[in-house]
């Protein structure tokens, strides 16, 4: 199993579109939607082979509408959980209006994850 397909399986399980990388709406955007990114760092072994890949997981929650602060904060608590229950390690979040996607609020969390070779 790769990073995407465990990514995926994890936020399947959301009623919140989601996307690898920033998308390009034809119309108007979803009212929510996340949007991740990674990028992944080798550790080595003395001999040179890869021991584990570590991945550098952001996820961007986007929210418009009614109460987007709280529906943002929801889906970050309720997202973060389900992340650690799934050996995520969470190492920072943010949160501001989006340049993106004028009119929504934009929160950031990012986590890593270790998958053994």
């Amino acid at each position: 199993m790769n990073i995407c397909e465990i990514i995926d399986g994890i936020l399947s399980t959301f009623k919140v579109p989601f996307y690898h990388e920033m998308p390009e709406f034809a119309r108007e955007p979803p009212p929510r939607f996340i949007v991740y990114s990674f990028y992944d760092v080798p550790a080595f072994f003395g001999c040179g082979q890869e021991q584990v890949t570590r991945y550098h997981v952001t996820f961007n929650i986007y929210t418009t509408g009614t109460n987007f602060k709280s529906q943002a904060d929801q889906i970050s608590r309720d997202l973060t959980a389900l992340l650690l229950e799934n050996d995520f390690v969470r190492q920072s979040g943010s949160c501001s209006l989006s340049n993106d996607f004028p009119k929504y609020y934009h929160r950031i969390i990012e986590f890593i994850y270790d998958y053994e070779n």
